[in-house]
Formats: C-alpha cells, structure tokens, sequence
C-alpha cells in the first residue's frame, strides 16, 4: 500500500468593499487578481476593484515620493563683481 501526504492549502481572497460588480472568489475573476503564495503554503488572491481605486492610491503614493522631504534652509548671501570691457 502506497503512503499519501494530504495537505490542506486556503485560499484567501482579499476583496474590495463596495465595487461596482460582484467578484469572482476563485482564480478566474475579471478584476484579474494577484496571487501569492504564503510561506505556510496558502495562497492569497488580492482583488483589483473594478473602479479602479488602488489605481488613485498608487497615484498618491507616487507624488508623495516627490514631494519635498523637510529640510532646513540656509539663506547665503554672495557678493559677486562683474566686471564689463
């Protein structure tokens, strides 16, 4: 007789809240989610939302990046002298 190893794998669906269409808890679904894989084995599909929220959140996350981190000035007064022909 053979020996078997039964495994149990979840998966867990992480799913907007009040998208504009119902989401498909499987791994066909139109949002096309992302799936990983946990290092326990299971796997976590990550919903895209049909009105395309995260995409508003990342846009935020981008300038945020760029905007100027604080930083303390120093005024430096130069006295140049030009000299013409």
């Amino acid at each position: 007789m053979e020996n078997y190893i039964c495994v149990m794998i979840k998966e867990i669906h992480v799913v907007p809240v009040d998208d504009l269409e119902v989401h498909n808890l499987s791994f066909i679904c139109d949002c096309l989610p992302v799936f990983d894989t946990h290092q326990n084995g299971n796997i976590i599909a990550t919903h895209n939302s049909f009105d395309r929220r995260e995409v508003d959140d990342f846009i935020v996350e981008i300038l945020d990046e760029f905007k100027p981190k604080e930083v303390e000035w120093a005024a430096i007064c130069i006295d140049r002298t030009y000299l013409s022909n």
